[in-house]
């Protein structure tokens, strides 16, 4: 009878498959638009979970300089060397200066702390969420600024005042109710839907001038809506890496421009 093989390979002992630029290449567009657990990832490209995860991570800035490179990453909150280019480059994209700006949620596991439980939880959606704030071109489908990512119960106001989004002057903003009362500098006019009040009832002069504007705030549903297909986005974020997500999604939207 032989005896049982008691060794225990050392932990990153095991071969490391070899993969070259294209396959590379492959496993970081997958991850983005598919979003599958890295075992199914490893199923795929013949490789093990921990070097995919070090793959990701370490293919991600790489991905993220190449689409600043081309001038397709949106303008970040704090992040201003990594923009879609200069003033002359934002003109080019949006001459009419018109600009969109909108909150989007995305869906997030549920906290075990209670206290982060209720923080991260939106009552507008009834899950545990975070936000971005997001601004799009008037008749155009790139996402030229997002925010941080904040809580799932954290009011779209708020959100945009903490990150001050910087706009050229003479900037003409389509807010939506969310919105009342913003107004940040160098914008010169502000589209605005009117608010419905409780216990009164809608006038008709009011939907006159509510569908103009919502007619052309559809425009940064549609930006928005360009990034469903990437399951990246829409679907359950799991990582707990801290701040991997504020480094993700506006790549996400880079690949929605490019």
């Amino acid at each position: 009878m032989v005896a049982p093989d008691k060794r225990q390979p050392k932990t990153g002992a095991a071969r490391t498959p070899r993969l070259n630029s294209e396959d590379l290449l492959i496993l970081i567009l997958i991850y983005f638009s598919v979003y599958p657990t890295p075992d199914l990832l490893g199923l795929l490209l013949a490789g093990q979970q921990s070097w995919l995860c070090k793959w990701v991570h370490g293919l991600t800035p790489v991905l993220e300089t190449t689409l600043a490179e081309e001038k397709q990453l949106p303008v970040r909150a704090g992040r201003p060397e990594k923009a879609m280019g200069s003033i002359n480059q934002l003109l080019k994209i949006c001459p009419q200066l018109s600009f969109i700006i909108d909150g989007v949620e995305r869906n997030v596991r549920g906290p075990k702390d209670s206290a982060k439980q209720k923080q991260g939880y939106s009552g507008q959606k009834k899950r545990h969420r975070i936000k971005n704030t997001v601004i799009s071109n008037k008749n155009g489908g790139n996402i030229l600024f997002v925010g941080k990512s904040h809580p799932g119960c954290s009011h779209h106001k708020k959100m945009a005042n903490e990150e001050i989004p910087v706009f050229p002057t003479g900037s003409l903003l389509w807010p939506d109710t969310g919105y009342q009362g913003y107004l940040p500098a160098a914008v010169i006019m502000i589209y605005q839907p009117g608010k419905k009040f409780k216990n009164r009832e809608d006038r008709a002069e009011d939907k006159s001038l509510n569908r103009p504007v919502s007619a052309i705030r559809v425009d940064v549903e549609d930006a928005i809506g360009g990034l469903k297909p990437s399951n990246r986005i829409s679907d359950i974020y799991r990582h707990r890496r801290a701040d991997f997500e504020d480094q993700v999604r506006p790549i996400a939207e880079g690949l929605h421009n490019f």
